[in-house]
């Protein structure tokens, strides 16, 4: 794969961030796992991005989109990746991919959960079913959960309980203008 130099520039200025951010996994285009790594659900979208990288933790993602934005390099986020066009795939520009963060936490008197925002819709209802619970969610499983609830958020159990975007009571949006 052929590289203009500022895509070498900006490969070297990331991989000496990753440097001092070790828990973040580095994904390169030289990576044998990179063809599996930057495809996103529809086959059909070609575009290849400068690297994917893979927070595991929230603070992960806020330094990643903080460096991202100091250093004016375009990023895109993926989870599901079912977006028909392909968006979550850019040529040229950073993948961060989310599908780390998947952590589902029960608040104690069982009517809200806070969950991270890698986690995909059939994950999410698995962990709520082991206490009994269930949300809204759409028909395909291997869909983001929050992509698709913060979109709308239709699906078979909307007429019972609602749309997705109605389960939302908070979020923690990473801000880089605040960072």
């Amino acid at each position: 794969m052929a590289y203009k130099m500022s895509n070498i520039d900006q490969l070297i200025t990331l991989e000496a961030f990753l440097q001092g951010h070790p828990t973040i996994k580095y994904i390169p285009p030289s990576s044998p796992e990179y063809a599996t790594a930057r495809k996103p659900f529809n086959g059909a979208c070609l575009d290849n991005p400068l690297a994917v990288v893979q927070p595991q933790s929230p603070s992960d993602v806020a330094a990643l989109v903080k460096h991202a934005k100091l250093n004016k390099l375009p990023f895109t986020i993926r989870v599901g990746g079912h977006n028909l066009e392909g968006r979550c795939v850019v040529q040229d520009a950073l993948l961060i991919d989310l599908r780390a963060l998947t952590t589902v936490t029960v608040a104690s008197d069982r009517k809200s959960a806070t969950v991270q925002g890698g986690i995909l819709q059939n994950e999410l209802a698995n962990e709520l079913w082991e206490y009994g619970l269930a949300t809204p969610k759409g028909e395909i499983p291997s869909i983001g959960y929050v992509g698709w609830a913060t979109y709308g958020g239709y699906g078979p159990f909307s007429s019972h309980w609602g749309l997705g975007v109605d389960q939302i009571i908070g979020a923690t949006v990473v801000d880089p203008t605040v960072i």
